[in-house]
């Protein structure tokens, strides 16, 4: 009964070593069930595609004497890489800072922390209160910035104020921040993130 055996794409199957332990004989030759043969003391193959392979080996021994012998080769596929990691997180940090500190360098220090490759946009906001506190409103302070992340982790990124930030901020005590981010990569994966922090003078 025909036996079979698994090996990988492109592996150099020794048809006599087969040979040896199908019959217990040297190989005298063999055909591959890929269209190829060969024939010799110790003949070998490379299959170049996966699949299914009868592969038939004959030997001889000192008299002259014949044994034919066949035995399904699978070759099995090349393993298929990991998908690449998707995006699922995108974290926000600011840091301590005083607001007349924002104003006078007219930057602001946010950390961003992502788990895989990814194009990152942040922007920053101040809650400004009216005398009515039901028309408080968010207004943005900072300019627009891009972050692109090689790799997964951790980076520190410096905003600046805007002109309108410049002014929003001006007569103020005490200003609420907020950052807001989103972030996305090639394999599909988005994510956002927020964090807030008050700012006194």
């Amino acid at each position: 009964m025909p036996s079979s055996t698994t090996c990988r794409p492109s592996s150099k199957r020794s048809i006599e070593e087969r040979a040896r332990r199908l019959s217990g004989r040297a190989a005298s030759s063999g055909s591959f069930g890929d269209g190829s043969s060969a024939s010799g003391n110790g003949v070998s193959h490379v299959y170049a595609r996966p699949g299914a392979h009868p592969v038939t080996v004959s030997v001889v021994d000192g008299g002259g004497n014949i044994s034919t012998r066949t035995a399904a080769i699978a070759i099995a596929g090349p393993e298929s890489p990991p998908p690449p990691p998707r995006l699922s997180k995108l974290v926000l940090g600011i840091e301590k800072k005083s607001l007349r500190g924002l104003r006078r360098s007219g930057t602001l220090s946010v950390t961003a922390t992502v788990d895989s490759p990814a194009s990152a946009t942040l922007n920053g906001k101040v809650r400004l209160r009216a005398w009515d506190k039901a028309r408080a409103r968010l207004v943005p302070i900072f300019v627009v910035k891009t972050v692109r992340f090689a790799a997964a982790g951790e980076r520190t990124v410096q905003l600046t104020l805007s002109e309108r930030g410049r002014k929003a901020l001006g007569g103020l005590s005490k200003a609420r921040i907020r950052i807001e981010g989103e972030a996305s990569d090639l394999a599909g994966g988005s994510a956002t993130g927020s964090t807030a922090r008050t700012l006194r003078n």
